[in-house]
Order: structure tokens, then C-alpha cells, then sequence
């Protein structure tokens, strides 16, 4: 976890530019911003879980596979890790909020943005088969 409370993915062992990256739960994409100065190509996923809302947000993308609107399931791979934006090597930026960014809930989202590894499952180990993303949501 950074300053930003944004959690870095970076894959070593082989696994850099180009790694799937795959929504962290079902939900709606909500927006889509290429080329941003830090970011990068960013990715904006809106989740409803046990009444609950959320958004996760994927920096540093070298591509997205999805698009504005569309329904995603924790198996759809959203697009790939790379290096775009204000990124010194292949990794992934990860940030969890605790509302929907850009439909109109929240618009100052830092206040918002939760510890991920709080509200999400992820693996305790390299190389573990990877289903349970959403156990640990609230």
C-alpha cells in the first residue's frame, strides 16, 4: 500500500507487460481514460456487493479490453498490465473506493478510498489459483 492507498500489483518471475488483469468483482464498467499523465490508461469498474457499492480502479494499463457500460464478471480479463502513464516498469495500480466514481454518488474519491486488501481475497501465495476475489467485501 502507498500514500495514495493504492495497492501496487507488480508481477515478477516472467510476469510483466501484458499480464491479464481481471476485474476484481462482477460488476459495470464506468468509465474509460486513455493516456492519462499519471495514471495512464485507466479503468473504472463499478460493483454492487451485498448492498454495498464500489469502485475499482486499474492504472497503468497497455490495453483495455472492455468498454463504457459493459457488465463484467470476476473472470473477464479487463485488460493487460503495462508500463503507460507515470510508471517506471510493468505493474498494476489497484485502488478500492467505497462509492461510484463518475455517476454522481461521489466526486472527491480520496475520501472514499479503503485499504483493497481489506475488501478483497487475495492470494496468500505466488502461483495459487485465484476464484475467490470477493469473500472479504463488506
Amino acid at each position: 500500500i502507498n500514500s495514495h492507498m493504492t495497492i501496487v500489483v507488480i508481477y515478477n518471475f516472467g510476469n510483466g507487460e501484458g499480464t491479464n488483469v481481471y476485474s476484481s468483482a462482477n460488476g459495470k464498467v464506468g468509465k474509460i481514460i486513455r493516456k492519462a499523465s499519471c495514471g495512464g490508461n485507466m479503468l473504472y469498474i463499478h460493483h454492487n456487493i451485498n448492498g454495498n457499492t464500489y469502485t475499482s480502479i486499474y492504472m497503468h494499463l497497455s490495453e483495455i479490453y472492455v468498454g463504457s457500460g459493459q457488465l463484467v464478471t470476476k473472470d473477464t480479463v479487463v485488460g493487460r498490465m503495462g508500463e503507460t502513464g507515470a510508471a517506471y516498469g510493468a505493474h498494476l495500480h489497484l485502488s478500492l473506493i467505497t462509492c461510484l466514481i463518475y455517476d454522481g454518488e461521489c466526486f472527491n474519491y480520496r475520501n472514499y478510498t479503503v485499504n483493497a486488501n481489506d475488501y478483497i481475497n487475495f492470494p496468500s501465495s505466488l502461483y495459487v489459483d485465484w476464484n475467490d476475489r470477493t469473500s472479504y467485501y463488506q
